[in-house]
């Protein structure tokens, strides 16, 4: 089974698609920027398997690089998604059953190579960009590390970790760029 995200549109938009058919997808409901022209307030909604999900941006000291971000599933407050101002990521999860996963985004790589790790640093997947980068638009394809976690888990999990990889890359063009 193969699992890829492509990108789509202006504002890095995109669309998992497993085994040639389109589960899901996420897209921008802001832009990536604040007024002040930092990357820390975007805002998206998914859809995967059925699932609405919407990643809202907090207000956080992005200048000196922190970012959070919440995420809610039919309005209910599931996890957070936070950026040090190294650029690592930490995801957390509420599990229905009233139980919390948490999990490490690492950026690995100048080829922009994306790592999801427990907390206890078993590796569950990893995120390789394909030939077809560039400043616009970008596909990756997804590399599971671990058995341990359920098909629909793992491709949610993508959602986040393609969000994670979607603003370190929009923070770090802007920070080349000088804004």
């Amino acid at each position: 089974m193969t699992l890829t995200i492509q990108s789509f549109g202006s504002r890095f938009s995109f669309e998992m698609i497993k085994d040639e058919v389109v589960i899901g997808g996420l897209a921008y409901a802001s832009e990536m920027r604040s007024p002040k022209g930092n990357a820390a307030f975007a805002s998206a909604k998914a859809h995967i398997h059925g699932v609405d999900i919407e990643i809202t941006a907090q207000n956080s000291n992005s200048m000196r690089g922190a970012m959070k971000f919440y995420i809610s599933k039919a309005d209910d407050r599931m996890g957070e998604l936070e950026f040090d101002w190294k650029g690592r990521g930490k995801l957390e999860l509420r599990r229905v059953d009233g139980g919390k996963d948490e999990f490490k985004i690492k950026p690995k790589g100048v080829n922009s190579w994306w790592f999801l790790v427990e907390q206890n640093g078993h590796p569950i997947l990893e995120l390789r960009p394909t030939e077809k980068f560039s400043k616009e638009s970008y596909d990756f394809d997804v590399r599971p590390r671990s058995r341990r976690m359920p098909p629909r888990i793992m491709d949610e999990l993508c959602v986040y970790c393609g969000f994670a990889a979607n603003i370190y890359m929009a923070k770090m063009a802007s920070s080349s760029r000088g804004r």
